[in-house]
This record gives C-alpha cells, structure tokens and sequence, in this order.
C-alpha cells in the first residue's frame, strides 16, 4: 500500500471537517474495529470466524491509547502516530502536500524540517497505517506458509512444528488487526487529520466555526461515552448486513 492510497481518504475527511468534534475514545474505537472485524470479506481464513474474533479485535483496537503515558520515549515516540495536523490548503506546515506526501517517514520529517518544524509536532498518521498493513500482509504471508506446510510437511515432526507456528501466526494476526485498526478509527475523526483539532485555532475564520477549546485532541478520551468493560455477548459478533469498511 504506497501512502498516495492512504491520503486520499484524508483529504476528503478533511475537507468535510464539521464545527464541533469530539475524540472517539475507548467505546468509540472499540465500536469501529470490532464492526470492521464482523465486516472482513467471505474468503478470510476462518480463523477470523470464531465467536470471539471480532470482540478481541474490538478490545484490542484501544490499546495504542491504553499504552499512552508509558514513558517519555514511549510517548514522544508513538504519540505522533495518531494524528496528523492538515491545512485547509492540504498542506501539512506549508510544506509536504496530502496528496504528494514522501514515501517514507524519514523523507517526510526532512521536508518539515525544510519548514522548521517535524513529524513529531505535526504527526505522521498516514504513515501508522501504512506501517501496520505491511505488517499485516507479512503475517498473512507467514501464516500461509505454515498452513502448507501444516499439511504438507516432509516429516510428524515438521508438521508438528507448522502447526504451532500456524497457531503462533493466528493470535498475532489477531493482534494486529485490533491494534492497526487503531489508526483507521483515527483517520476518520476529523480532529485527527486537522490544524483545528483545539477549536477553529488562529487561521482565518470568515464562517464563524466555534474557536471552543474543550473538543481538544489529547483530552477528548471519552466522548463517545463513559468507557465500559463488556464481555463478549453470546454470538457475538452480529453480522451487519451491509457495513463496508
């Protein structure tokens, strides 16, 4: 996946940006990626079928928020990764555009630093989901070498060994569905991919968009709701009957 797929659907967020934005927080994120989950196409491996599937992926969506506060090279590290502070011009710190954006992290921080600023002021969000959909092709690729050789193995013992790995290469995919998705359910609040993330901001303002501070992008944790703790309901996941993601 080249940035250029990512950044589209970023611009058309941006351009849609509405006058009063909260954070999705816990419930918000879980509420995304575990629909996305129930939404996977017919031809996943079935593994991603079972009854708990799209719950943990759900729970799983919430933890690069949960991991805040770890640490300051935790933090100043990962932080970043959720968002991305976009112009009106579609520009990020009139410097790379949304739609050009370099192909790589490094390239991209170089040319904010031609603009005196970094990736780290004005977040790298496109770059997060990038990163986890190689990942997540990697996994993929793994977990089809182990289902072959599960089956087809030139000893018990090699096959034995594929189908621990198999079963290794599940529960990381798992994983990385739920934290990935993470990053998507950011890409979509439009606080997220804005220079008016804390009210309009000092930028000209002729429609009158409400300059409140409240809706501010780091404290906004819970505003889809109080965070809540379910368990997997009894056939769970729903399956939607038309829910794209």
């Amino acid at each position: 996946m080249p940035i250029r797929s990512v950044v589209v659907a970023l611009a058309l967020l941006g351009a849609t940006l509405p006058r009063h934005a909260l954070a999705w927080g816990a419930t918000g994120h879980r509420l995304v990626s575990s629909v996305a989950a129930a939404s996977l196409p017919d031809e996943i491996p079935a593994f991603l079928r079972a009854p708990d599937v799209a719950w943990q992926i759900g729970e799983l969506g919430r933890e690069p928020d949960r991991s805040k506060g770890s640490g300051v090279i935790h933090d100043r590290e990962r932080d970043p990764g959720h968002y991305i502070n976009i112009g009106d011009d579609f520009l990020v710190a009139g410097g790379p555009r949304l739609m050009a954006l370099p192909e790589t992290r490094q390239a991209y921080d170089s040319a904010l630093r031609q603009h005196g600023t970094d990736q780290y002021e004005h977040g790298y969000l496109p770059y997060s989901i990038v990163d986890g959909w190689q990942q997540l092709r990697k996994d993929f690729g793994y977990w089809r070498v182990a289902a072959i050789g599960e089956r087809a193995g030139a000893s018990a013992e090699d096959r034995a060994w594929f189908a621990r790995d198999r079963q290794l290469r599940e529960l990381l995919i798992v994983r990385d569905l739920g934290h990935w998705s993470h990053f998507i359910g950011d890409a979509s609040q439009p606080m997220h991919v804005s220079v008016h993330y804390n009210g309009w901001g000092p930028f000209a303002n002729p429609a009158g968009y409400s300059q409140d501070t409240r809706s501010k992008r780091p404290a906004a944790s819970g505003a889809t709701r109080p965070p809540a703790r379910p368990s997997p309901p009894s056939g769970w996941p729903p399956r939607p009957p038309s829910c794209a993601t």
